[in-house]
């Protein structure tokens, strides 16, 4: 079965549903696996979710694919998880909201007075990337193939576009804020055996990720996220790798100006996704897996500068309710693998001296 590229789950995950400021709020959950489509449905008004939420560890994790995700534009929260392991594996699980609010007077506060909106929002997740020992289940035998090519990434992406449909600005479809996260784990391994031209055989490690921020706030101008980072690093060994990372950004916000009476219509989506590959000529290939958690991800909020002001069809609040698991409850993730490879390495360091 041949399944999109990674750079097609990214476009369709940010593909843009037309305005109209009459149109129904929607809710959109989807996810896409080696056997198909696992689930594919919009609620009008009502939030969606579908899956089975929960913090999965790929070291003794016995499944082969799971997808959790849940939209609400009543409450702005977006959630997404992915996991699957094998020698080869594309999966991909999609929220999204299409969601149009009214800036509500109050006593004393008309239709047409100047108000200050902020969006205060947060983004919680982990990306992890790895192949090896953790992801078989028992005693674990090494039996590497003398040559194999392998990759394996996880990904994250959301966005969150905010229009004012009744402001000039609005130039037919130009959002008036945005933010735009993307986080990655990456994991690529090749292990070759003697040839004319690897006389001693070859063997290579890459590991790395990276994660970006950007919003863009009306305020105060486009501004990255301090936590923005990205690391790569190469070794010269092929025995099993992990690449975990984390990231919450606390509470963050943007502000823009608008006017009681106008209609804020919010576009937000968050796409987790997996691309797993291995090859081998010789034997079996090495097992790989990725893991894109953000069950428990995205909550945006509403305030007005001006007391009294509302926003209709919006509930303050997180949807659903999934608990954030504290430090001590997140398993490393690939435990099993660092394991080895450090057990291996000790014994190549032994016999060198």
């Amino acid at each position: 079965m041949h399944f999109p590229s990674i750079q097609s789950f990214i476009a369709l995950a940010f593909t843009t549903v037309a305005l109209n400021a009459a149109a129904e709020n929607t809710n959109t959950v989807y996810a896409l696996g080696n056997s198909g489509t696992v689930f594919d449905k919009t609620e009008i008004a009502l939030p969606a979710e579908a899956g089975t939420p929960g913090t999965i560890n790929l070291g003794t994790w016995g499944g082969n694919e799971a997808h959790y995700a849940a939209a609400s534009g009543a409450s702005l929260s977006l959630r997404s998880m992915v996991a699957t392991q094998g020698d080869s594996n594309q999966a991909e699980t999609r929220s999204s909201f299409n969601w149009t609010t009214t800036a509500l007077g109050a006593p004393g506060v008309s239709v047409g007075t100047p108000t200050t909106v902020t969006v205060s929002f947060h983004i919680d997740g982990r990306t992890a990337a790895g192949f090896g020992a953790a992801f078989v289940s028992g005693p674990v035998v090494i039996g590497l193939p003398a040559d194999f090519t392998l990759q394996s990434s996880a990904d994250a992406r959301l966005r969150l576009d905010v229009y004012d449909l009744d402001s000039p600005q609005y130039e037919g479809g130009a959002p008036i804020a945005r933010v735009n996260y993307v986080s990655s784990a990456n994991v690529e391994s090749g292990l070759y055996s003697p040839s004319s031209s690897y006389p001693s055989g070859a063997a290579y490690t890459n590991v790395g990720h990276q994660v970006l921020l950007q919003v863009n706030d009306p305020k105060v101008g486009d501004w990255n996220w301090s936590g923005n980072d990205s690391s790569n690093s190469s070794i010269s060994d092929a025995w099993p790798a992990k690449k975990v990372f984390d990231v919450n950004t606390g509470v963050l916000s943007l502000s823009f100006d608008t006017l009681v009476g106008n209609h804020i219509n919010l576009e937000g989506s968050l796409n987790t996704s997996i691309y797993c590959s291995s090859y081998s000529n010789t034997g079996t290939a090495p097992s790989c897996a990725g893991l894109s958690d953000f069950s428990h991800t995205f909550d945006a909020e509403l305030t007005s500068s001006v007391p009294g002001v509302t926003f209709s069809d919006y509930t303050p609040g997180v949807f659903p309710a999934t608990a954030v698991p504290e430090p001590d409850a997140w398993v490393l993730v690939l435990a099993g693998a660092a394991g080895l490879l450090w057990r291996r390495r000790g014994q190549r360091a032994a016999k060198t001296t």
